[in-house]
């Protein structure tokens, strides 16, 4: 080759576009030296170099083709996801084994990869199963809704408080199911939500259902942001309190009536102390006057009025809470008989009182 070396190279192909060239030089001041005066000694000399460069490259060859064929099928396996470990062909070359080593460790690593996603796959599927076990089973009103107040997701619980079905709600928007009292000031609250004023809110208010009833729900919603904090949909939920309301309206009402009992106690106190001045007068009258006095008659109606009244007193002292129970013998059907002029005047006039006493024994109770 050129003035420096002498030699020989020959191409083996390894496969398409892969090719191994394999040489023998000597270099030409050696090969001169030794045969400066005999031509046939360097052509002889060149004809064994060619002949063992030949050798040389297809024992190379056999070494690298093989192990070289191996290692690509197994890239290909490990392209297909066929990762089960396996041992590097046999060779003598260092750089072949050391590629055999890279791609079965590159194999691995993918596999230990695919299998941090598989577990990661499961857990995800764990935790949106228990997501939704929870949301549908909740025993509140769950949804999510969308920042123009149409929605998203509803459960069960919801479609029962709203009296609709599922396909009914998810094709209405928030204020369609509102009453109209209260749309003003949830369309507040979202605004303010939106533009950040406030994190979360709760609040009372009234829903309508197609029937036309009124139920009213505990609403407690907070806006979910994304990476960027803008606003992507409202996590709400809402617990049916008409029960509740209804019953405090009803405590409301007990309060109501407790005032009015002890003001009827404190009443029926001061009035029955102006009976028994009444009655004591009337007596005194009666006792002062002879005999067969025509004005007796009329006495014992005011002594019996202020009877009559003082049982009423004791009535409403008994109702009060007032007044010192005391059972006494008596026989229901007189004291019946005796409230029905009472009874008359208090009822409206379009209604009948019609009385009717059987045969009914004695009982020990209070009068009152």
């Amino acid at each position: 080759m050129g003035n420096d070396y002498w030699g020989s190279f020959h191409r083996f192909a390894l496969g398409p576009g892969r090719c191994l060239w394999i040489g023998v030089s000597v270099p030409e001041t050696d090969l001169l030296a030794t045969t400066r005066h005999d031509p046939l000694i360097i052509l002889g000399l060149s004809i064994l170099a060619l002949f063992m460069g030949i050798i040389s490259a297809f024992v190379i060859s056999g070494q690298m083709s093989k192990p070289l064929t191996a290692l690509l099928a197994r890239s290909k396996r490990i392209g297909a996801l066929e990762l089960d470990p396996q041992p590097s062909p046999p060779t003598a070359l260092r750089e072949v084994r050391d590629l055999g080593g890279t791609i079965e460790q590159m194999g691995e690593a993918l596999r230990q990869h695919l299998e941090a996603l598989e577990r990661a796959r499961v857990a995800l599927i764990d935790s949106e199963q228990r997501f939704r076990s929870t949301f549908e089973q909740a025993a509140v009103g769950m949804c999510h809704l969308s920042t123009d107040g149409k929605f998203i997701r509803v459960n069960q619980r919801l479609c029962d408080i709203l009296g609709r079905s599922r396909d009914e709600v998810m094709q209405l928007s928030l204020s369609e199911v509102t009453h109209p009292e209260h749309i003003t000031e949830d369309r507040q609250r979202i605004r303010e939500l939106i533009e950040g004023d406030l994190d979360s809110g709760s609040w009372e208010k009234r829903y309508i259902r197609p029937t036309g009833e009124i139920v009213w729900g505990q609403v407690t919603t907070r806006l979910l942001r994304d990476a960027s904090k803008q606003p992507r949909y409202f996590i709400t939920v809402i617990l049916d309190i008409t029960e509740r309301r209804a019953l405090e309206a009803q405590l409301r009402q007990v309060q109501k009536l407790e005032a009015v009992g002890q003001l009827a106690g404190g009443v029926a106190h001061d009035f029955n102390n102006l009976l028994t001045v009444v009655s004591g007068h009337a007596l005194l009258a009666r006792k002062a006057l002879a005999s067969g006095h025509a004005a007796h008659s009329d006495i014992e109606q005011i002594e019996l009025a202020a009877e009559r009244a003082a049982d009423l007193t004791r009535q409403l002292l008994a109702f009060a809470r007032r007044e010192i129970v005391e059972p006494k013998l008596i026989h229901p059907g007189d004291l019946v008989t005796r409230s029905q002029r009472m009874l008359r005047r208090l009822i409206d006039e379009h209604v009948q009182l019609d009385t009717r006493i059987g045969e009914i024994s004695c009982v020990r109770i209070d009068p009152g």
